[in-house]
């Protein structure tokens, strides 16, 4: 027993020099609670003990100081963090070279005043922890730390997140971060997003140099005539921060020569180009008399404008709703499913949902051969709610689901769509057609989310009559 006592004294007083050594004036509460006699003896695995010496002062032999935030230069104090020469060598290369190489790192104390403190505590929890909670607020810092220490898997986790929750209200942020890292998988994810949900892209706030890029794109899949009323937009609004009148040759001026001459006025409606650009006052009179002449097979030479499509086609939409309102909500695991058929053969590209305008979903669709069970197609995607109108005029707030390859409908075949959606709660579908032209629906026998013939979602389907190509 004496031996023990004695042990323990010999460990409490190497505890405490260990203490004074690496920060020095502890009592002995401080001692107690920061290196306890036994801690190792109820730490039962390596993490257990990795996760006790996170941010601890104990056998701590290098130290990291942050700025912080707010403060001005001459007031400037600094967060401390402790850690562990070792632990990060084994975690990244960096850190080895740093600390164990040719020239190893003889500094107690590394200044960091390119990080936040509460990303580096992140960063470091994920080395000592195995434990790491993203949000939209540490990302970005939490990948940069894990490029510049060369730590591949976080890396990959941080990209996972920021995927996962890319939406059109987001995906500019998203996309100037994996350019920066020159991340080609993500930029090209951007992008996709960008080509399939452009009106909703085009709604967030937006720089001039990627509205040029946006413009020249030959895949958006959105009409010429809602692109250009989405640059109009952004314009009179550029007009108006600056305290402009947004007259057409001050909207003109702020959007640039190169966006203005890239948009694809021969793809439009002769009716469109007259209601809706004509109006505007961007183009000059001799524009708009040449393009007059393009859509009245009346010019003499070439059109000043691109006159190639953008590898899109206009789509058929049709509603199976008299009206919507109500609310809507999407209960965790349970799918909103609804049974249809068509009486002529069709390519269907994809699906109308109801949403909360401005507001995010995620959703993971199915198509299902409701006899054989067979599933005909699988697609996850997120989305930003918007305003939608239908070919009846009716207007409501939603987003469109397009599939990345359209799936060909035959008739005498009941199909089954379902559709697990994660977001607030949304309007729904009242007084439903059974019947429309092209499509019969019905209720589905499977669990649902109370979808069925007369209510509830998927607004519209989006396709092409195959006697249409």
């Amino acid at each position: 027993m004496s031996n023990l006592l004695n042990t323990e004294v010999k460990f409490s007083t190497i505890c405490k020099s260990i203490c004074k050594m690496f920060g020095g004036q502890l009592d002995e509460s401080d001692v107690n609670k920061t290196c306890p006699d036994d801690w190792q003896t109820t730490k039962v695995t390596v993490k257990d003990r990795c996760s006790f010496l996170f941010n601890n002062e104990l056998l701590s032999d290098i130290k990291f100081t942050v700025p912080v935030l707010g403060e001005s230069e001459s007031e400037k104090s600094k967060h401390e963090i402790f850690a562990h020469k070792f632990l990060l060598s084994i975690s990244s290369p960096v850190f080895y070279t740093m600390f164990y190489g040719a020239v190893p790192e003889t500094r107690e104390i590394v200044e960091l005043p390119d990080c936040d403190y509460k990303v580096l505590v992140d960063f470091l929890r994920y080395i000592y922890c195995d434990e790491l909670t993203l949000n939209e607020s540490n990302v970005s810092g939490v990948l940069y730390l894990s490029k510049k220490y060369m730590m591949p898997p976080l890396a990959d986790k941080c990209w996972d997140f920021l995927v996962s929750n890319m939406y059109p209200s987001n995906v500019y942020s998203v996309l100037s971060v994996a350019e920066l890292h020159e991340e080609e998988k993500v930029v090209n994810l951007c992008w996709k997003m960008i080509d399939e949900q452009t009106e909703a892209v085009l709604r967030q706030p937006i720089e001039r140099p990627l509205l040029e890029a946006v413009v020249t794109r030959d895949t958006l899949k959105i009409e010429e005539v809602k692109l250009f009323t989405a640059f109009d937009e952004w314009a009179t609004r550029e007009c108006e921060k600056s305290g402009l009148t947004p007259d057409g040759e001050k909207k003109r001026a702020v959007l640039g020569e190169q966006i203005v001459k890239a948009i694809r006025f021969p793809l439009m409606g002769e009716y469109d180009f007259s209601s809706v650009v004509t109006s505007s006052g961007i183009l000059s009179a001799e524009e708009v008399s040449q393009l007059q002449k393009y859509f009245d097979k009346t010019l003499d030479g070439l059109v000043a404008f691109p006159e190639h499509p953008r590898l899109w086609q206009p789509l058929v939409r049709r509603q199976r709703f008299r009206y919507c309102g109500g609310s809507w909500a999407y209960e965790r695991g349970r799918k909103d499913t609804l049974v249809f058929e068509v009486d002529r053969p069709i390519e269907l590209y994809g699906l109308r949902l109801f949403g909360k305008l401005n507001r995010n979903y995620s959703v993971t669709l199915e198509l299902i051969d409701e006899e054989s069970e067979e599933k005909v197609l699988s697609q996850t995607g997120n989305f930003t709610s918007i305003p939608l109108i239908t070919y009846e005029e009716c207007e409501y707030a939603g987003f469109e689901f397009l599939f990345d390859q359209p799936v060909d409908i035959d008739t005498l075949v009941k199909y089954r769509v379902e559709a697990l959606i994660s977001g607030p709660s949304s309007a729904k579908a009242k007084s439903c057609y059974r019947n429309t032209d092209w499509f019969t629906f019905s209720a589905s026998d499977n669990e649902n989310n109370a979808t069925n013939a007369r209510q509830g979602q998927f607004s519209e389907f989006v396709f092409l009559r195959c006697y249409d190509q």
